[in-house]
């Protein structure tokens, strides 16, 4: 039984049938058919900020920052306890200050592992830093303002969007957003792009037609092993009951893996030719290079496509002196016949970085994080309340 400050019972969410199946079962349905997680913010309306999800055995307590005071929950029967938390300042500690206490843990690598590997989104210690390292180089100077990627790929998708749209049909613009930043992370991370611009937009209430060769069976593998590690992660610690028939990922990476590996070993063939350049030990590890390109993939195209939407979701259902400021600061600072805007122009685009800022708060990219703690800690609250949080605590 979960107790609020020892003495408080926390409110729990009961279905008709034992084991609360028939909530499981919904919150699946809820991961597939709605908006990411939809299914706590629904629960939260009914039970309130603070309530404990219980489903074969397993406990999800919700927690949230309500009247200047964290609420916490745990548990002395169920070896699952999870806090959830709205509070900048909990997040603040566990980002940033007792980042070292906060990792992914195994209730996160188990699921995410067939995919992610042990990239940098899916590791912790000694190995997160190496990965983080690893990673530097993809994000120099010269590299992020290398611009020209992105304004080739960008102007295939505006003359994509400008022939639909003479055309009268409607456009799936969170599709060519994906399809747009898809094609620029793999030119960006693998020297080649999938040209996923290229095939054949969906038209409405139509799937749109499959090409079947090398990219995009790798773009559709790779969407689809995105969903089936989600789908895990909603599940919680009962996924593999979900599997029992096989891994779900299992023929999506071996797609995955037979796209990319000729690419990696191009590359380290290439740089071993190179007699100024020597490669680590660590380079040679194709699966470590394979892990890595994978998280930085997921976390450049996904994020990118969600903020891309969000915006022009805003910009054109919220007050048009928005778009109009906008484009009036782009045309001021960049020019109307400039055909790529330099580094320190985009810098000087400030309102563009307060409508993105603006953006990402109302829709944030990543709706929701999952950390383990590694050892006790203890929160203070902003009025001297002291709680602790028990080492495994997610």
């Amino acid at each position: 039984m979960w107790k609020l400050n020892a003495t408080s019972r926390v409110p729990v969410v009961k279905g008709k049938l034992p084991g609360n199946v028939d909530v499981m079962q919904e919150m699946l349905r809820s991961f597939e058919e709605e908006y990411a997680v939809q299914f706590l913010n629904d629960n939260a309306e009914k039970h309130g900020y603070l309530y404990c999800l219980r489903y074969l055995g397993e406990d999800l307590v919700r927690v949230v920052w309500e009247l200047g005071k964290v609420i916490t929950g745990r548990t002395n029967t169920s070896p699952h306890r999870q806090i959830v938390t709205f509070n900048p300042n909990d997040i603040k500690r566990i980002m940033t200050s007792d980042f070292h206490i906060w990792e992914k843990g195994e209730k996160f690598h188990d699921p995410t592992g067939s995919l992610l590997g042990s990239g940098v989104f899916n590791s912790d210690g000694d190995m997160w830093k190496f990965h983080r390292n690893m990673t530097r180089p993809y994000f120099s100077r010269e590299r992020i303002t290398d611009f020209e990627i992105f304004k080739r790929h960008s102007d295939h998708a505006i003359d994509l969007i400008r022939r639909r749209c003479s055309s009268g049909e409607a456009i799936d613009f969170q599709d060519i957003a994906g399809r747009l930043t898809m094609d620029s992370a793999t030119e960006f991370l693998f020297g080649r792009s999938v040209d996923s611009l290229s095939s054949p937009l969906p038209r409405p209430r139509a799937a749109a037609e499959d090409i079947l060769d090398n990219e995009n069976a790798f773009v559709k593998a790779f969407n689809a092993a995105l969903v089936a590690v989600g789908y895990r992660l909603y599940a919680g610690g009962h996924w593999r009951l979900f599997e029992f028939m096989g891994d779900k990922t299992r023929s999506h990476m071996t797609i995955i893996r037979g796209y990319l590996d000729p690419i990696i070993d191009e590359a380290l063939r290439k740089k071993k030719q190179n007699a100024e350049e020597k490669i680590d030990e660590e380079e040679k590890n194709r699966t470590a290079i394979r892990d890595q390109l994978l998280n930085i993939l997921l976390a450049g195209r996904d994020t990118t496509a969600h903020l891309i939407t969000a915006i022009f979701y805003f910009l054109g259902t919220q007050d048009k002196s928005i778009f109009k400021r906008l484009r009036e600061e782009v045309l001021e600072a960049v020019g109307p016949n400039n055909p790529m805007p330099s580094f320190d122009q985009v810098k000087e685009l400030r309102y563009l970085r307060a409508v993105i800022n603006e953006t990402l708060r109302l829709m944030p990219s990543v709706p929701a994080n999952l950390r383990q703690a590694n050892q006790s800690s203890v929160w203070v609250a902003d009025d001297g309340t002291r709680y602790y949080i028990p080492k495994g605590v997610k």
